[in-house]
C-alpha cells in the first residue's frame, strides 16, 4: 500500500465510496491543517482534497473493502494528501486536463499544488504536496 511514511502527523481515513465522503474529507482536511498553514494554503489544501476524493468516487472503483483511503500529513511547512482507490489504471490518453473533461479536478491540483503525482504500484494513489507560500 502507498504510504505517506512513518510520520507522526500522518492520519489515515477510510471513507465510503459515495458522495457523502466529499464533505467528510473536506472537514478532515481542514481539521488536519488547523492553524498550521496560512488561511489561503488551508483553503487550497481543502479544495484539492475535495477534488481528489470526488474524482476517486466519480471515476474509480472502491478498494476491496468498498472504501477509498484518504491519508493526510501536515506540519508547519507543508501538507500532503494521498487518495487511494480500487482503480488499477489511469486513462492518460484522455486526461487532457482541459476544463471540459472529467479530469478538470486534476487541472486545479496541477495549478495549486507544489507538486503532485500518480502511483500505480498495485493500487492507484493520487497525491499532492502543498508548501507554505505556494
Amino acid at each position: 500500500m502507498w504510504q505517506v511514511g512513518n510520520i507522526p502527523n500522518m492520519s489515515e481515513h477510510r471513507l465510503p465510496h459515495d458522495r457523502h465522503s466529499v464533505p467528510m474529507a473536506r472537514s478532515m482536511a481542514s481539521d488536519a491543517v488547523g492553524d498550521r498553514l496560512r488561511p489561503t494554503e488551508r483553503d487550497k489544501f481543502v479544495l484539492m482534497v475535495s477534488e481528489l476524493v470526488s474524482n476517486a468516487i466519480r471515476h474509480a472503483q472502491p478498494g476491496p473493502d468498498g472504501q477509498i483511503v484518504l491519508q493526510l500529513d501536515v506540519d508547519d511547512v507543508a501538507a500532503r494528501a494521498v487518495v487511494l482507490d480500487g482503480g488499477r489504471r489511469f486513462d492518460f490518453e484522455h486526461a487532457t486536463f482541459d476544463p471540459r473533461t472529467p479530469h478538470f479536478g486534476l487541472t486545479l491540483v496541477d495549478q495549486l499544488a507544489s507538486r503532485w503525482g500518480l502511483a500505480l504500484d498495485g493500487e492507484k494513489a493520487v497525491w499532492f504536496d502543498l508548501e507554505q507560500g505556494r
